[in-house]
Protein backbone atom coordinates (compact mmCIF):
# COMPACT_ATOMS: atom_id res chain seq x y z
CA UNK A 1 0.00 0.00 0.00
CA UNK A 2 0.87 3.65 -0.24
CA UNK A 3 1.87 5.95 2.52
CA UNK A 4 -0.60 8.23 4.26
CA UNK A 5 1.22 11.23 2.77
CA UNK A 6 0.92 9.85 -0.78
CA UNK A 7 -2.77 9.19 -0.25
CA UNK A 8 -3.35 12.73 1.05
CA UNK A 9 -1.54 14.26 -1.93
CA UNK A 10 -3.60 12.10 -4.30
CA UNK A 11 -6.81 13.16 -2.55
CA UNK A 12 -5.93 16.86 -2.83
CA UNK A 13 -5.12 16.52 -6.53
CA UNK A 14 -8.32 14.55 -7.09
CA UNK A 15 -10.36 17.28 -5.40
CA UNK A 16 -8.79 19.94 -7.65
CA UNK A 17 -8.82 17.85 -10.81
CA UNK A 18 -11.28 20.00 -12.75
CA UNK A 19 -9.31 23.23 -12.29
CA UNK A 20 -5.98 21.45 -12.83
CA UNK A 21 -7.22 19.83 -16.03
CA UNK A 22 -8.71 23.12 -17.24
CA UNK A 23 -5.37 24.89 -16.70
CA UNK A 24 -3.44 22.11 -18.44
CA UNK A 25 -5.80 22.11 -21.43
CA UNK A 26 -5.61 25.90 -21.73
CA UNK A 27 -1.81 25.78 -21.59
CA UNK A 28 -1.67 23.00 -24.20
CA UNK A 29 -4.11 24.72 -26.56
CA UNK A 30 -2.17 27.98 -26.38
CA UNK A 31 1.13 26.19 -26.99
CA UNK A 32 -0.33 24.33 -29.96
CA UNK A 33 -1.60 27.59 -31.48
CA UNK A 34 1.89 29.10 -31.15
CA UNK A 35 3.55 26.01 -32.68
CA UNK A 36 1.02 25.85 -35.51
CA UNK A 37 1.50 29.52 -36.39
CA UNK A 38 5.29 29.09 -36.28
CA UNK A 39 5.16 26.02 -38.53
CA UNK A 40 3.01 27.90 -41.05
CA UNK A 41 5.65 30.65 -41.20
CA UNK A 42 8.73 28.36 -41.26
CA UNK A 43 9.47 27.32 -44.85
CA UNK A 44 12.36 25.02 -43.84
CA UNK A 45 10.07 22.68 -41.88
CA UNK A 46 7.09 20.47 -42.64
CA UNK A 47 4.97 18.24 -40.42
CA UNK A 48 1.90 16.15 -40.10
CA UNK A 49 -0.07 18.45 -37.84
CA UNK A 50 -0.80 16.76 -34.51
CA UNK A 51 -4.43 16.13 -33.64
CA UNK A 52 -3.83 15.57 -29.92
CA UNK A 53 -1.09 15.68 -27.33
CA UNK A 54 1.54 18.30 -26.61
CA UNK A 55 4.32 17.46 -29.06
CA UNK A 56 4.96 17.84 -32.75
CA UNK A 57 7.45 16.01 -34.95
CA UNK A 58 8.48 18.35 -37.77
CA UNK A 59 11.21 17.62 -40.26
CA UNK A 60 13.51 19.76 -42.29
CA UNK A 61 12.48 19.87 -45.95
CA UNK A 62 14.38 17.58 -48.30
CA UNK A 63 17.30 19.06 -50.20
CA UNK A 64 17.93 22.01 -47.89
CA UNK A 65 21.56 21.07 -47.18
CA UNK A 66 20.71 20.71 -43.49
CA UNK A 67 23.47 19.36 -41.21
CA UNK A 68 21.63 17.69 -38.29
CA UNK A 69 24.71 17.20 -36.08
CA UNK A 70 25.68 20.86 -36.44
CA UNK A 71 22.08 21.94 -35.82
CA UNK A 72 21.61 20.00 -32.58
CA UNK A 73 25.02 20.95 -31.22
CA UNK A 74 24.59 24.65 -32.01
CA UNK A 75 20.98 24.76 -30.87
CA UNK A 76 21.96 23.64 -27.40
CA UNK A 77 25.41 25.24 -27.10
CA UNK A 78 24.44 28.63 -28.49
CA UNK A 79 20.86 28.98 -27.26
CA UNK A 80 20.26 26.39 -24.53
CA UNK A 81 17.24 25.15 -26.51
CA UNK A 82 16.61 21.42 -26.71
CA UNK A 83 14.57 19.37 -29.15
CA UNK A 84 14.44 15.60 -29.43
CA UNK A 85 16.57 14.50 -32.38
CA UNK A 86 14.88 12.19 -34.88
CA UNK A 87 17.29 9.32 -34.20
CA UNK A 88 15.90 9.05 -30.65
CA UNK A 89 12.69 7.90 -32.32
CA UNK A 90 14.33 5.76 -35.02
CA UNK A 91 13.57 8.41 -37.62
CA UNK A 92 15.54 10.29 -40.23
CA UNK A 93 17.89 12.92 -38.71
CA UNK A 94 15.86 15.65 -40.41
CA UNK A 95 13.10 15.03 -37.84
CA UNK A 96 12.90 16.65 -34.43
CA UNK A 97 10.45 16.36 -31.56
CA UNK A 98 9.23 19.69 -30.25
CA UNK A 99 7.13 19.93 -27.11
CA UNK A 100 4.67 22.81 -26.79
CA UNK A 101 2.70 21.84 -23.70
CA UNK A 102 5.08 22.49 -20.84
CA UNK A 103 7.08 25.71 -21.39
CA UNK A 104 5.53 29.08 -20.80
CA UNK A 105 4.24 30.62 -24.00
CA UNK A 106 7.04 33.20 -23.90
CA UNK A 107 9.68 30.46 -23.50
CA UNK A 108 8.07 28.46 -26.29
CA UNK A 109 8.19 31.43 -28.67
CA UNK A 110 11.85 32.02 -27.81
CA UNK A 111 12.69 28.34 -28.30
CA UNK A 112 10.98 28.25 -31.69
CA UNK A 113 12.82 31.41 -32.76
CA UNK A 114 16.05 29.71 -31.68
CA UNK A 115 15.18 26.66 -33.78
CA UNK A 116 14.51 28.83 -36.85
CA UNK A 117 17.70 30.84 -36.44
CA UNK A 118 19.83 27.73 -35.82
CA UNK A 119 18.29 25.92 -38.79
CA UNK A 120 19.50 28.68 -41.07
CA UNK A 121 23.01 28.58 -39.65
CA UNK A 122 23.10 24.77 -40.09
CA UNK A 123 22.60 24.74 -43.85
CA UNK A 124 25.68 24.21 -45.96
Amino acid sequence: GGSVIDEEIALQVFRKRESLLREARTQAAGGFAIAKEWMASEPLLEWVEPTAGVTGFPRVVQGSGFDPALFHRNLFEQTGTLVGPGHWFEQDPRHMRIGYGYPSHADLRLGLENVSRTLRSSIS
